[in-house]
């Protein structure tokens, strides 16, 4: 869980958990959440697609197997960022760690999901779905955790990526955005064209409703300046921008 200011981020893979600027994967969970009125609190979900080797983000440093069985690529205790007795943090999350001394950061170690899964690409699919097995539903999670709080309030959520990932899909309409780095007169055509298909189909002309509304605050964010995926700053800033606005996802 994420605190809703994510300014000032340079954005990769491994320095999104270096980061120190109040920032942490989802199985972090922060605090200062609950101190926030409930109309501001925001809930941001990174899903970092790929492997990390959680012995060397979290080393079980009072496991006696875990230097013999590690051998030369294992977190040595002097090296470690202590967390507690049983745990520390590899030496380069100096930013994380800090985080978690002053109680705002968490790491769940050992979790595991139902099945055993040797497809990577299946086993992030059930992590998402947070179905009981493969398969086993056709949604995600999260969608389902927004149609549950409907009837109290209205909960929007928007999905910043080149695809809404699985953990966001189901029947909660969900916003998109993605910098696509297109020239804007190529986006207006396309936009035009799109609207005369559509308008008929209430679904699909809300849906393109939404998403140029999203393209169009997504660029006036970015003044121009986050062309493509590949500019992560610009990219993880414009996202915090979507979840700082007054009203927003």
């Amino acid at each position: 869980m994420i605190r809703p200011s994510l300014s000032r981020l340079a954005l990769s893979r491994r320095g999104l958990l270096s980061l120190s600027a109040g920032f942490g994967l989802t199985y972090f969970a922060s605090p200062a959440l609950a101190a926030t009125a409930a109309a501001k609190r925001k809930l941001a979900v990174i899903v970092c697609r790929g492997a990390m080797d959680g012995l060397s983000v979290s080393p079980p440093l009072s496991d006696s197997n875990y230097l013999a069985l590690r051998g030369p690529i294992a977190i040595r205790p002097e090296q470690a960022l202590r967390l507690d007795a049983d745990f520390g943090l590899h030496p380069k999350l100096a930013g994380l760690h800090a985080l978690a001394q002053a109680g705002q950061a968490r790491i769940a170690p050992a979790v595991a999901i139902p099945q055993r899964i040797r497809s990577h690409f299946e086993a992030q699919d059930l992590l998402e779905s947070g179905g009981e097995q493969l398969y086993g539903v056709a949604t995600g999670w999260l969608n389902r955790t927004l149609v549950s709080m409907t009837p109290d309030r209205r909960v929007r959520a928007i999905s910043i990526g080149a695809q809404e990932p699985l953990v966001l899909r189901g029947p909660a309409p969900v916003d998109s955005w993605s910098p696509g780095g297109r020239d804007p007169g190529d986006l207006t055509r396309i936009k035009a064209t799109l609207a005369d298909l559509y308008q008929a189909d209430p679904v699909l002309s809300a849906a393109l409703v939404a998403g140029v509304a999203a393209e169009t605050r997504g660029r006036e964010m970015t003044e121009g300046q986050c062309a493509g995926a590949r500019d992560e700053g610009g990219f993880a800033v414009t996202a915090g921008k979507f979840l700082a606005e007054e009203g927003g996802p």
